[in-house]
């Protein structure tokens, strides 16, 4: 039986405007943004691509997120997400997700799949911010390179009109 999140992570969806990264946060400099989503040109209400990365980190740390939305409410369910080249050092998928994957640790970059952190039997996102996922066994070395591969994992047509965010590494 299918989720009221399947028709959105499987349909083909558009940026329902051009993308513009946030001014960097004067906290950690951290660069967003949040982008409403179309499907079949109409903007669907909640749905959304959540981009973060960090002016200090070129060419790393970056995520990006579906989301969802509950009507009325602040609360917002990542539905998909993949973090390229991230600052933490692994992701380990602990006791969840299909058997082969229970256990893994990942070094780099990874996605967290719709599939695996859905939870058919309660009709509802697994608890703990998308907790299984799989590594990128080829190696992604640009932006471009991450956009391209998110195309297909988003089912977003035009995500590579994304540009890079301004980027501006210190000198420590």
């Amino acid at each position: 039986m299918a989720g009221p999140f399947h028709p959105l992570v499987q349909r083909w969806k558009s940026l329902a405007s051009p993308i513009t990264w946030s001014a960097p946060s004067p906290i950690d400099g951290k660069l967003e943004f949040l982008a409403p989503l179309d499907i079949d040109g109409i903007t669907i209400a909640e749905l959304a691509l959540r981009g973060i990365a960090f002016e200090t980190r070129p060419d790393a740390d970056v995520t990006l997120q579906l989301e969802t939305g509950l009507s009325g409410t602040r609360t917002r369910i990542p539905l998909i997400r993949l973090d390229w080249r991230p600052f933490s050092p692994f992701h380990k998928n602990d006791r969840k997700g299909p058997p082969d994957l229970q256990g893994l640790i990942i070094r780099g970059s990874h996605f967290h799949p719709f599939e695996w952190n859905w939870l058919e039997d309660a009709q509802r996102m697994r608890s703990g911010n998308l907790p299984v996922a799989e590594e990128i066994t080829d190696p992604l070395q640009t932006f471009i390179e991450m956009l391209d591969f998110a195309q297909t994992l988003f089912r977003i047509g035009d995500i590579t009109s994304i540009t890079e965010p301004e980027w501006a590494p210190k000198l420590i």
